[in-house]
């Protein structure tokens, strides 16, 4: 819920600073562009301020640019007001990838979670069986003569191969350090 909000918060940010760009034309004066950059939602250029600065020297830049040569005041005007769209489409693009992979996960940690109730499901009864089997074997091992005679004796009782209780049973040796045959 939390990062549906966020999500939502970035989009109204966006939406605002494109409003705000889109309204600049070459006719604007420059300080409106500067005014316009220091509104700009953070979420729009970067929360560390770095891509503002730069933003804000460039139009600097512009500015004696257009002191000195006012015939291209109209083009630069025009050039800054394009970068501006292509940063706030590119945070666009980039929101709506991240909301996309946050979907991904989400329906991955569904799906999964899905798989793994299913499983326990599925595997519920032989592992019952397993249970009875390794008790059995705890309480009456060690009057058979070894794990495959053991085996061989009861795996119909657990609905398993011989090969199967032989391995339950190894397995279950090693893990509680008991020597078998």
């Amino acid at each position: 819920m939390n990062d549906d909000k966020n999500y939502l918060e970035k989009i109204a940010g966006l939406e605002e600073g494109a409003s705000s760009v889109i309204q600049l034309s070459q006719e604007t004066p420059l300080e409106h562009f500067f005014d316009v950059v220091e509104r700009l939602d953070t979420r729009v250029l970067d929360n560390s301020g770095v891509i503002r600065d730069g933003l804000l020297g460039q139009l600097g830049c512009i500015d004696l640019a257009i002191y000195r040569h006012p015939d291209v005041a109209d083009d630069l005007k025009l050039g800054f007001k394009i970068l501006l769209l292509a940063l706030i489409e590119a945070n666009v693009i980039a929101l709506g990838e991240d909301k996309d992979a946050q979907v991904k996960k989400a329906v991955q940690e569904q799906t999964s979670a899905s798989a793994r109730k299913a499983a326990h499901a599925r595997h519920h009864h032989t592992n019952q069986q397993k249970a009875a089997a390794l008790a059995a074997w705890d309480a009456y091992g060690e009057n058979v003569s070894s794990v495959a005679a053991f085996a061989r004796s009861r795996h119909k009782d657990y609905g398993v191969t011989q090969r199967t209780l032989c391995s339950w049973i190894s397995d279950h040796c090693k893990a509680t350090e008991k020597t078998t045959d």
